[in-house]
């Protein structure tokens, strides 16, 4: 059963529709220029930073993680600490970069490696395929 609704057309019923209809392409054209999107933007990567490598074990506060963003020391944590909260802003740039690219190779997941690895391995060498036997419990992986 179909809806057949009761209206008639009349001058005032065109003219609300114009208006919708004006509105609809404003809203859809309009391009937003807000002030604050480049502070969402820093304060989303430092948080991403923060917590991407405190549930890694890494003891640097969201305070710590901001100040080193902004190019600040933090002396009383270890090198290590603050290489891996570096390395993560590194990586982030890196990804930025190759966002428009439709294809992703073995070298391009090499130097995103570097970047987030560099300086923090405890074994092995950042950029590259281990060279080594990487225990999981009990279980080996396939051998490369």
């Amino acid at each position: 059963m179909a809806f057949l609704p009761s209206f008639q057309v009349s001058p005032r019923l065109l003219r609300e529709l114009e208006t919708v209809a004006a509105l609809r392409s404003r809203i859809a054209t309009a391009t937003i220029q807000v002030s604050w999107i480049p502070r969402l933007k820093t304060d989303s990567r430092q948080r991403g930073a923060h917590a991407s490598t405190a549930i890694e074990g890494n003891p640097l506060t969201l305070p710590e993680v901001q100040a080193l963003e902004a190019g600040g020391e933090l002396p009383a944590h270890s090198d290590r600490a603050r290489r891996e909260v570096l390395n993560y802003f590194a990586a982030v740039r890196f990804l930025e970069k190759q966002s428009e690219r439709k294809q992703v190779t073995h070298e391009d997941i090499f130097r995103l490696h570097t970047r987030l690895a560099g300086g923090v391995m405890d074994q092995g060498e950042a950029g590259c395929y281990r060279s080594i036997q990487v225990r999981v419990g009990r279980h080996l992986p396939p051998p490369p």
